[in-house]
């Protein structure tokens, strides 16, 4: 290799240091350590670049003297300069602004698809729309949302928490017409639908389960589960994303999911698709601990349930109803605050 070639591949390696330590403290402004130790190495290396042109060059030696003390005199001076900004800052407890992530939700991939088997074990499932083509095993069938990081900034220990506070299930199962001829038991934290009154043990057996079950006695059939109108869900950090198909995904908690089942089946009016559908609101909203004092985005998630089960007319008057259910339950999500 030539000198000159020489000089230049130097020259251009320690730019390249120069560069990258002056970009890791700027982005570190809000850490004064961290700042410091990028901005020294930042002026090492630019002095660095200043030594490499005065002895490596065969430029007169009053020029590389010049250039060299030019180089070191930036350095230096560029040095103390910043060492003192962040001393001023650090004294008044003045953070450099934190870059904060731009978190949104987006509502599931697939429509779901809900079933009341009033006429069997009474079991309400909820489960994706698949095309034929996925095959793989479902690893839950309740509603998968995507949480996706716009932002420059990471997200560390982000919460979403999901409250379904405007579903009134008492008052839907006293005013429902379909449920009158069932037992219904609610307490604080589960339900039970049963075909006839269940015995004091199983009944106490199913209002305490954390899941959901389906029980078969000789006198009787049920179906319980637990649910709530408030539940929390972890997500270790959100990165920003670098691609359109990046995203962590934000299952809808299983309890708030049977809540939202049995009010469908609760007040979904009888008729035709068009007529038949209900609204149902969920508000979620995603926060984070790190960086600190970032505003929490907030979403609203309409459920709207919408009957396809099929039934004969006369005389423009619906026959052989039953209590069944079929019903498409598609999930929107529109942001709030923006």
């Amino acid at each position: 290799m030539s000198e000159a070639a020489g000089t230049i591949l130097t020259v251009l390696l320690f730019i390249a240091a120069f560069v990258g330590t002056g970009g890791y403290a700027v982005l570190s402004m809000a850490d004064f350590r961290a700042a410091r130790r990028g901005f020294w190495a930042t002026a090492v290396s630019f002095a660095a670049i200043g030594l490499v042109l005065g002895i490596m060059t065969t430029w007169p030696l009053p020029a590389r003297i010049i250039v060299c003390a030019a180089f070191l005199a930036v350095a230096g001076g560029g040095l103390i300069w910043i060492l003192d900004y962040l001393r001023i800052r650090e004294a008044l407890g003045i953070e450099a602004p934190v870059s904060q992530p731009d978190i949104i939700l987006l509502p599931p991939v697939h429509t779901y698809k809900l079933t009341w088997n009033a006429s069997s074990n009474l079991e309400i499932t909820l489960l994706p729309e698949r095309r034929p083509e996925e095959t793989d095993s479902l690893k839950t069938g309740v509603p998968i949302f995507r949480v996706k990081n716009l932002g420059s900034g990471v997200a560390k220990d982000v919460t979403v928490e999901w409250e379904a506070k405007n579903i009134d299930l008492n008052s839907a199962i006293e005013k429902s017409e379909r449920l009158k001829s069932f037992v219904i038991k609610l307490n604080q934290t589960n339900f039970g639908i049963f075909s006839a009154e269940p015995d004091g043990a199983q009944l106490a057996q199913l209002m305490s389960i954390t899941g959901r079950g389906v029980v078969a006695a000789e006198k009787y059939k049920g179906y319980a589960g637990a649910y709530s109108q408030n539940q929390t869900t972890e997500l270790p950090y959100l990165a920003p994303e670098i691609n359109n198909t990046s995203y962590q995904e934000a299952i809808l908690p299983l309890p708030v999911a049977h809540l939202l089942e049995v009010y469908i089946v609760a007040t979904m009016p009888e008729g035709s698709p068009y007529y038949s559908r209900i609204p149902v609101p969920i508000l979620a909203t995603i926060r984070w601990k790190s960086p600190e004092g970032g505003k929490p985005s907030r979403f609203r998630i309409d459920a709207t349930a919408i009957s396809t089960k099929s039934f004969a007319l006369i005389d423009s008057k619906p026959i052989n109803q039953t209590p069944d259910i079929q019903a498409e339950v598609q999930f929107t999500v529109t942001p709030l605050d923006k």
